[in-house]
């Protein structure tokens, strides 16, 4: 497990893009699991919040296929 100290205005699924290089729902359901009261801070972190990582989410692959409206 890693930890991470937020920076001002981050927010979570943005966090997790920096950190995993994207972010889906498996992502951020597995951070929020690991740090039980996040939701607590709302949508924007505070600075200075240390956060509890996994060093790998691999249950979920990134999406990276294309989705058309038109198809």
């Amino acid at each position: 497990m890693q930890t991470y100290k937020t920076k001002s205005g981050e927010v979570l699924d943005g966090l997790i893009y920096e950190v995993f290089g994207y972010c889906n729902d498996t992502a951020l359901e597995t951070v929020y699991a690991l740090n039980q009261n996040l939701a607590e801070y709302g949508p924007v972190l505070p600075a200075g919040l240390t956060i509890n990582l996994p060093d790998g989410i691999t249950t979920t692959a990134p999406n990276t296929g294309t989705i058309s409206l038109w198809d």
